[in-house]
């Protein structure tokens, strides 16, 4: 059996939640078609102004220069059109970690909160309070207490 690589490194009673590397892949759910549309039709014009340069300047004729120099700029407009159109995930700014949880108490209320739609960052907020409050205080309450503090004022 393998030793625990987190040996030594977190205090008694603390657990990972989380362990790995995000993965980096294209969201399509923020697919924007019509900037992918318009980047495509870019790139299209480009590639055809660009060949009817160098079939010109095939045939000898140095002015077909013009037009395929003229064209590498709408196949670069379209193709960076068409490559922000879907973003990557990992580009979103990565929310900071919150100091390391004492208890599972702590640690399961956390993760009830992040599961109920709220980030890391104010879940573990919300039940730091919580538990700095009560330091007794149970799982529940310590989930209940979070949601108090996390409800909208007003």
């Amino acid at each position: 059996m393998q030793d625990d690589p987190w040996a030594g490194l977190l205090n008694p009673g603390e657990r990972i939640l989380w362990q790995g590397q995000p993965d980096a892949k294209p969201d399509f759910r923020a697919l924007k078609p019509l900037k992918l549309a318009v980047g495509a039709v870019f790139a299209a014009i480009g590639m055809s102004v660009c060949g009817m340069g160098l079939v010109r300047i095939g045939g000898g004729e140095a002015a077909g220069l013009i037009p395929a120099l003229f064209g590498l700029v709408f196949v670069a407009a379209g193709a960076q059109g068409a490559g922000q159109a879907v973003e990557l995930i990992e580009e979103a700014a990565p929310e900071p970690l919150p100091e390391p949880v004492a208890d599972n108490r702590q640690a399961d209320a956390i993760s009830a909160l992040v599961n109920l739609g709220y980030s890391m960052s104010e879940a573990a907020t919300a039940v730091a309070r919580a538990a700095q409050d009560d330091p007794e205080a149970g799982t529940a309450h310590l989930i209940r207490a979070g949601l108090k503090s996390l409800a909208p004022k007003g």
